[in-house]
């Protein structure tokens, strides 16, 4: 539950609002306590936990 607020929060106070589904993709992470990998602006708010495959 406390992981649930803290992601509620994090959209509340982020400048691009993730999508459902790119929602979804974080909270599956964070549970499993995964980084995502990928190619999205959205994500860059995760900070360290985002890795842009993309990025040189």
């Amino acid at each position: 539950m406390k992981r649930c607020l803290l992601d509620s929060l994090r959209q509340s106070r982020a400048g691009q609002r993730l999508g459902e589904n790119d929602a979804w993709q974080v909270a599956v992470a964070e549970c499993m306590d995964a980084d995502l990998v990928g190619h999205d602006r959205a994500f860059a708010a995760l900070g360290a936990r985002y890795d842009d495959h993309r990025r040189p």
